[in-house]
């Protein structure tokens, strides 16, 4: 993995970096006692037990991202800020540095075993073709001693990388405690967010919140870290990796909430003219239960104090002078439907005057009468 295309390059520049302590590294004399880890490349095995590396700065703890390759000891190394110049890409830089976070040091990671782990774990990443395991060094077999620790680190990053299953858009009403099932351990992360909440069994509770639109941000807690990692090149020696603040730690999501008050508007007129009436009186049912009732007026009647959920609209009374409307009127509001507006009509009753006969008796009389009056004047006239 040593880089001939990159020396010649970083030889011009190595004159001009300071020599400081931040970038000078060396062995510890501490070993991961009765840990082996063994490299086979297809030209040569190679067996060794994991050394401590650290910075001579401030005596921290680094790893090294080329397998079995020397560190140039206390002699000066070059920060490099792009990884590719390493032959890494950006998703091994961001896998290590995961490593690193819930590898040595993280908990109840304490013991040094952890940090060989974490050592074996950076170079399978940076060297996915060569054959690298723990080995029983008395039989030279594959030896799955740290399984479980090994487990345990993956499974961490597997919950770090992820997403949240509530991150979405929320519409509820103004009566509800949105209560929101996670799927995440919330203990790992913050809610950037002013609004009152609590985290029970972790979900996350919002109690009643007042109508508007709200954008919370959900962020994961970096505990570790103050200052950022580094990658540091040495055109003879081992790369190495020192441990510190990445982006990948600060992952975070948004999600939005929307909180309405929901609402039906009754409007009521003359089914044949239009005209808007008042004095209809309407049940509202929920769950073939009355729940209210409400009067209509010539400009609609809005019913509000709804939650989300299935409603029948039935008219109760009629207006006066009017047929009362025998329909149910299903409505249904949730966070699609939030506002329904329903125009209603009623018949008027039209009052018919019976036929008694009366208007041909009229006739008759009158003929007779006309018939009399001729008579007279014929003989009048005699």
């Amino acid at each position: 993995m040593k880089k001939i295309f990159f020396i010649i390059g970083m030889f011009l520049f190595i004159n001009n970096v300071s020599a400081t302590s931040d970038n000078i590294f060396y062995y510890n004399d501490e070993k991961v006692y009765g840990m082996y880890i063994k490299r086979d490349n297809g030209n040569q095995s190679v067996i060794a037990i994991p050394r401590i590396l650290k910075k001579r700065s401030d005596n921290s703890y680094i790893y090294c991202l080329e397998p079995f390759v020397y560190l140039k000891n206390d002699t000066p190394y070059i920060k490099i800020e792009d990884p590719t110049k390493i032959n890494l890409t950006e998703n091994d830089v961001n896998r290590i540095n995961l490593l690193i976070y819930y590898g040595y040091g993280y908990k109840n990671h304490t013991n040094i075993k952890w940090y060989g782990i974490t050592q074996y774990l950076i170079w399978k990443q940076v060297d996915p073709v060569s054959k690298i395991y723990f080995v029983n060094p008395s039989t030279n077999k594959p030896d799955d001693l740290y399984r479980t620790e090994i487990n345990e680190i993956e499974l961490l990053i597997s919950n770090h990388l992820t997403k949240p299953n509530f991150i979405k858009d929320y519409v509820i009403d103004d009566e509800t405690i949105l209560n929101i099932e996670s799927n995440i351990d919330l203990s790992n992360y913050e809610i950037e967010t002013n609004i009152p909440y609590e985290i029970i069994d972790n979900n996350i509770k919002f109690n009643k919140l007042k109508e508007g639109e709200y954008t919370f941000k959900i962020k994961h807690i970096n505990n570790r870290f103050n200052i950022d990692y580094g990658l540091y090149y040495h055109k003879d020696g081992q790369d190495v990796i020192a441990p510190g603040y990445s982006p990948i730690y600060d992952i975070s999501y948004e999600f939005k909430v929307k909180v309405v008050k929901p609402s039906i508007t009754l409007n009521k007129s003359n089914s044949i003219t239009g005209e808007k009436l008042s004095g209809a009186v309407y049940g509202i049912y929920q769950n073939n239960k009355l729940i209210k009732k409400i009067t209509t007026n010539k400009k609609g009647i809005v019913i509000t104090n709804l939650t989300f959920g299935e409603y029948i609209i039935k008219e109760i009374t009629p207006p006066k002078g009017y047929k009362l409307d025998n329909n149910e009127y299903k409505v249904k509001i949730d966070e699609n439907n939030t506002n329904v507006s329903l125009s209603l009509v009623d018949d008027k009753i039209i009052i018919k005057i019976p036929d008694t006969g009366l208007y041909s008796n009229k006739r008759i009389i009158s003929l007779f009468i006309l018939s009399i009056g001729i008579i007279g004047l014929i003989y009048g006239k005699k």
